[in-house]
């Protein structure tokens, strides 16, 4: 089972199981779209990895969509 843990303003990420570290996501800033360093460790699941980071992705920018106001 893996289980993620963030500081969500810093947009920081850590994946974790049983064995330990998985993966460390962060945030890279001043990018011209959003975009993601991912730290795996050697012998894990780097699909598992990049496909929680796209999850991730996903539910920043829904979330960011419900709370901006469309301009009429």
């Amino acid at each position: 089972m893996l289980v993620v843990d963030d500081e969500l303003w810093s947009h920081d990420y850590t994946i974790t199981s049983n064995s330990g570290i998985v993966a460390s996501i962060s945030k890279a800033w001043f990018t011209w779209g959003d975009s993601y360093e991912l730290d795996i460790a050697d012998g894990a699941d780097e699909i598992s990895a990049v496909a929680l980071v796209l999850a991730i992705d996903c539910v920043l920018e829904a979330q960011q969509s419900a709370t901006s106001t469309p301009i009429n």
